[in-house]
């Protein structure tokens, strides 16, 4: 995405309204769609807050295994990270 960052979301869950009887349709790429949601601030920085998405217009988000573990991960480093910062440093 060129202004911003992508989240990964189940396409039924952006279905539009339309289609046959009652039956939605699913979204095309470069479709615009409407969302509500919930998120979990995972960090601020400045004037920044990043976002792990909870649900998306009700449908459930969960990260795979693989991406969770790389986010416990990168918030293990960022801790030893802040720790190591906060001790007095000789050179």
């Amino acid at each position: 995405m060129k202004n911003g960052s992508e989240i990964c979301v189940p396409v039924k869950a952006l279905s539009l309204p339309g289609g046959q009887e009652g039956q939605s349709t699913m979204p095309a790429e470069g479709d615009e769609v409407d969302i509500t949601g919930t998120a979990k601030v995972t960090r601020i920085d400045g004037d920044n807050a990043y976002l792990q998405p909870v649900t998306i217009n009700g449908e459930s988000i969960k990260a795979d295994d693989k991406e969770q573990s790389l986010d416990e991960e990168e918030a293990s480093m960022r801790d030893d990270a802040t720790e190591a910062d906060a001790k007095p440093q000789v050179y």
